[in-house]
């Protein structure tokens, strides 16, 4: 068996996609990671079974469409190697998506979010709050990104949707067959936090931390986590 995932280089999604990269790798299943990066481009061997391959792209919205036009070739000969395609960002997928119809390999997506419920998290933040990225991605890219999502949909054998409110966003914004759906939340890898040693002083509770990592976007919940933060403090 080996595996293609098709992702994009850092984030949350790209955690995502490494971590289930070695999942897969540790059951020894062949699996290869196709990202696109500017930076360490060519090929990474992490162990017997995991390749994390970094493509050539460019650094210009929409990113992830000039990587798999830059890279369209590669794409279209990931059938002849491999049993399984998982697009694990959508975004990089959709050339894969166009290329399905002439191939029967298995063709799996899987869902973080809907860039209609992005675009309503967006409008309902402050005006002060947007910056020219955030526009560019939720309002200037929505058409693309709509189709995008889908196109993925359509073309995929099974979609996997992160949370019940991405599905309930699909079923809201897309007309879709729930039977080819699962909803399976982004895992964890615990190789990378059980050897972690936290050093509290049981007598000083003050040393203890908790942290948030990652975007300062709405829709994370960030108000929420503050709201939060103040009922623990």
């Amino acid at each position: 068996m080996k595996v293609a995932l098709l992702s994009n280089e850092g984030g949350g999604i790209s955690s995502a996609t490494y971590g289930l990269a070695y999942s897969l790798s540790k059951k020894k299943i062949c699996t290869t990671v196709f990202t696109g990066t500017n930076d360490r481009l060519g090929t990474e061997k992490i162990n017997s079974y995991l390749d994390i391959v970094r493509l050539p792209g460019f650094d210009l919205p929409p990113r992830a469409l000039w990587l798999q036009l830059r890279n369209l070739r590669l794409l279209s000969r990931l059938p002849l190697k491999f049993n399984v395609i998982h697009g694990v960002s959508p975004y990089t997928s959709l050339a894969y998506a166009f290329l399905k119809r002439k191939e029967q390999k298995p063709f799996i997506t899987t869902i973080h979010g809907t860039p209609r419920g992005a675009l309503k998290a967006f409008a309902n933040s402050p005006v002060s709050s947007w910056t020219p990225s955030d526009f560019g991605v939720n309002v200037v890219e929505l058409p693309l990104n709509d189709f995008t999502i889908k196109k993925c949909i359509t073309s995929s054998d099974h979609v996997v949707v992160c949370s019940y409110v991405a599905l309930n966003e699909l079923r809201a914004y897309h007309n879709i067959k729930t039977s080819k759906f699962s909803v399976i939340y982004n895992g964890i890898n615990f190789d990378e936090i059980e050897n972690v040693k936290i050093d509290i002083d049981k007598n000083n509770q003050s040393d203890f931390v908790i942290l948030y990592a990652g975007r300062l976007f709405w829709i994370k919940g960030i108000m929420f986590l503050l709201k939060a933060f103040e009922i623990l403090h």
